[in-house]
């Protein structure tokens, strides 16, 4: 079986479970996960894809990803933190970076704000308006393009 990150594997968006879409950007190197409902178990689906292409990702190279909770909009929950941090600690030898895609109001603008102050050290983690910035942001703290 073929690594998860081989862009030729994924010219095409995957449907998952529950209306998750995956789609690899960036010959490979952006994985972009967009649920398209606000359920527990979209949610899930999700995390669950992630830590299985977080396991299998290879040793030293940058794993960027794209969590679009705009098309749902959906709201950061303590479960998506808690989610979100289980995978960034499984691999202290890759380099995970995490753009989330969220509405521009009020909430998303006070998400931002908590993630800059919480990522101050880190800095592996930002909330976006925009997918193209968000993008943007993902190659230039992975390295690439």
């Amino acid at each position: 079986m073929s690594a998860p990150h081989d862009a030729a594997l994924h010219d095409a968006p995957e449907l998952l479970d529950h209306g998750v879409m995956l789609e690899w950007l960036e010959n490979g190197q952006v994985a972009a996960f967009q649920p398209s409902k606000n359920t527990p178990e979209a949610l899930a689906t999700v995390f669950d894809r992630a830590e299985a292409i977080v396991r299998g990702w290879p040793s030293g190279k940058p794993h960027l990803v794209l969590l679009d909770l705009k098309t749902a909009d959906i709201s950061p929950t303590p479960y998506i933190r808690r989610r979100g941090e289980a995978i960034q600690a499984l691999r202290p030898d890759v380099l995970i970076a995490t753009a989330i895609l969220t509405q521009r109001n009020v909430a998303g603008q006070f998400l931002r704000v908590v993630v800059a102050k919480t990522q101050k050290e880190k800095g592996l983690v930002a909330v976006h308006f925009s997918r193209d910035d968000a993008i943007t942001w993902l190659k230039r703290v992975g390295g690439i393009g």
